[in-house]
């Protein structure tokens, strides 16, 4: 299978861009020690772009993003940082 994903490109002045599936579902549950991330094909493709993105160059260690309820995320998940590091 063969899938083609249009990145946003990185640019510091303007940020990184998170370009979403229409009607994409993400929803990230913790319970005790294990972290559930749960997603549709849209929130699975959505979190590929955003990952890609996170991969391009020009993207510093610790730069982060934060998804959550009110930023993407379905109502009741918990917070998820995506942070760039070695």
């Amino acid at each position: 299978m063969k899938v083609e994903v249009t990145v946003p490109e990185y640019a510091a002045e303007i940020g990184l861009r998170i370009d979403w599936e229409p009607e994409a579902v993400i929803q990230v549950a913790v319970h005790e020690d294990e972290v559930l991330l749960k997603a549709d094909r849209g929130g699975l493709v959505t979190l590929g772009r955003l990952l890609l993105s996170l991969a391009q160059d020009g993207i510093e260690d610790g730069f982060h993003v934060h998804l959550d309820p009110s930023n993407g995320l379905q109502d009741g998940s918990a917070e998820l940082i995506i942070e760039v590091g070695s």
